[in-house]
């Protein structure tokens, strides 16, 4: 398991939702995250003669998403 610090980011959403029939509606949206700040930790490599490294984990992407909603 690989531990690293923690890290703050931000998110734009947009989404939709269009009543289909009276018994069902379509959903769709995205999610964008984008970092603030940068969370790390340092690495060893026992089998490359004991080397480190120090990396930095900051995520950033596009989700989107698709849905359907019933009513009874």
């Amino acid at each position: 398991d690989i531990e690293a610090d923690g890290y703050y980011s931000a998110a734009a959403v947009v989404g939709a939702s269009y009543l289909w029939n009276d018994h069902m509606s379509v959903d769709f949206g995205a999610f964008y995250e984008f970092p603030l700040t940068a969370g790390g930790t340092e690495l060893s490599f026992p089998n490359i003669a004991g080397a480190t490294s120090r990396v930095e984990v900051a995520p950033e992407g596009l989700i989107c998403f698709f849905g359907l909603t019933f009513y009874l």
